[in-house]
C-alpha cells in the first residue's frame, strides 16, 4: 500500500481477532492467545458452540 499504510482488509482483520478474544470466544491456553495458529477441529467445535451460546 503506498504510504506505508495498512491494508482495510488487514486492519479489519486485526479489529476482528481483537474482537473474539474480548467477547471470550478465543481466549488461548497456557501458552496465551495465539491467533494466527493453527486450529483443531476440536477447538474450532468449542469457538462454533461459544458463538452460538452468546
Amino acid at each position: 500500500m503506498p504510504g506505508g499504510g495498512v491494508a482495510e482488509n488487514v486492519a479489519r482483520m486485526f479489529e476482528y481477532t481483537y474482537l473474539v478474544n474480548q467477547l471470550g470466544i478465543m481466549l488461548g491456553d497456557e501458552n496465551g492467545f495465539r491467533p494466527y495458529d493453527k486450529i483443531t477441529r476440536a477447538e474450532l467445535i468449542t469457538v462454533i458452540d461459544r458463538m452460538l451460546s452468546e
